[in-house]
């Protein structure tokens, strides 16, 4: 039999107790169709090694940190037909590269009794039940929107040459692309189909486009568009949190003829505005600022 090999994470998940008062919205779902999935493991050495990973994209600027995680799967039905074999679900986040995950951004194991297992009341071919569980963050992600990220859910067995965990199968609103880590040390490789998870966000201001002009290295520097004119940055209003081809437009448009332009229409160079729309303002906009925004 062999050796399990843990993997060392920091745990991030908390109780549901811990966010209390936090009025959560979903910001991205594939919802469970079919329990029928593909088997996905928190750690190497488990009887099937390997972990699947699917990819997704968010699009609220205001709701852009996910606060908590739902997901749907299976025992593998050979053995086990509720979740007695698993002590622990390994969540993970990365950046997209090149259409395979690539960076990691976050990682938490979550214990089973903080996930809240609930049966479904369906059944994979096997006839092992199907579960709805769920992780929340004291401190989850904040990602970008319309970029492309990933995450992969794995259990951590018990015995670990016994029945595999099965994430459950979603068809309809994924692009049918994951991937599949057999933990060869070769990486992510791609296949077809997509899995079933919710992501959660909490409607907190403070995950909105940051403000212009923001010293940490995490602000949208340049992002103007859409701009509200009042000279204040309001995270309703200001700013999608991409620095993109509308910000450029707003620029060299609207506010580039506006006479007694300010840095709140659009002056942000050198960093705090030299009270002129003008060429270094563009160049300091595509250059350092855009990267700043993105990453």
């Amino acid at each position: 039999m062999k050796q399990l090999v843990l993997v060392s994470l920091a745990l991030f998940a908390v109780s549901a107790a811990a966010l209390e008062g936090r009025a959560q919205t979903v910001i991205y779902t594939q919802p469970n169709d079919n329990p029928d999935g593909p088997y996905s493991d928190g750690v190497p050495g488990q009887f099937w090694s390997t972990r699947i990973a699917d990819d997704f994209v968010l699009g609220d600027p205001d709701n852009r940190q996910i606060v908590e995680i739902t997901w749907w799967g299976s025992p593998e039905g050979m053995v086990h037909f509720e979740l007695t074999n698993w002590t622990d679900w390994v969540i993970w986040f990365y950046r997209d590269d090149e259409g395979l995950p690539g960076e990691e951004i976050f990682a938490a194991t979550v214990p089973i009794e903080q996930t809240n297992p609930i049966w479904t009341g369906n059944y994979n071919m096997n006839g092992a039940g199907e579960y709805e569980q769920s992780a929340q963050f004291a401190d989850g992600p904040t990602l970008f929107i319309d970029e492309v990220y990933w995450v992969s859910i794995g259990a951590v067995a018990v015995s670990p040459q016994d029945d595999g965990w099965v994430w459950s199968l979603n068809y309809f609103e994924g692009n049918n692309a994951a991937g599949a880590d057999y933990f060869d040390d070769t990486g992510y490789h791609p296949i077809t189909g997509d899995v079933a998870f919710t992501l959660w966000g909490d409607n907190d201001p403070d995950s909105c486009c940051p403000r212009r002009g923001d010293t940490s290295g995490n602000g949208c520097l340049a992002d103007i568009f859409p701009n509200n004119g009042d000279g204040q940055w309001d995270c309703d209003d200001d700013g999608d949190c991409v620095v993109n081809l509308d910000d450029l437009a707003q620029l060299l448009g609207h506010y580039g003829m506006t006479s007694g332009a300010s840095r709140e229409d659009g002056d942000i160079y050198p960093q705090g505005g030299d009270g002129r729309v003008n060429l270094d303002d563009l160049a300091e906009m595509v250059g350092r600022y855009g990267h700043d925004c993105r990453y």
